[in-house]
């Protein structure tokens, strides 16, 4: 993982359906050695993360403005330019049952985005 976000120059990624439990988040960000990377993940309590995100904070700002296990939305800011953006990082359960809650969410914001 590391090499591949070296090799493709990225200053922002996503790891999704993680299953990290979250007292390993810290074990997992130090085996990805990106220096002094951020990360955060939508981990809560007892559960495993599902959607673990990471930055440069030479590059970005990552700010979570709101999370659930089954979405993060971000606001990053670039840290050398005038942009601006709210990114949305999804995974969805596999039923239609268990995706009530990210529709829901989806339209409610729909109009932030």
């Amino acid at each position: 993982m590391r090499d591949w976000i070296k090799n493709n120059k990225l200053s922002l990624f996503s790891l999704i359906e993680t299953k990290v439990k979250l007292d390993r988040l810290q074990s997992v960000q130090d085996g990805l050695a990106l220096g002094d990377w951020r990360i955060i993940s939508n981990a809560n309590g007892d559960d495993s993360t599902r959607i673990i995100i990471g930055w440069d904070p030479g590059i970005y700002d990552v700010l979570c403005v709101h999370s659930d296990e089954q979405w993060m939305t971000c606001r990053v800011s670039a840290m050398h330019q005038n942009f601006e953006v709210l990114i949305t990082f999804v995974y969805g359960h596999n039923t239609p049952a268990d995706r009530r809650n990210i529709w829901q969410y989806i339209k409610q914001q729909c109009g932030n985005f």
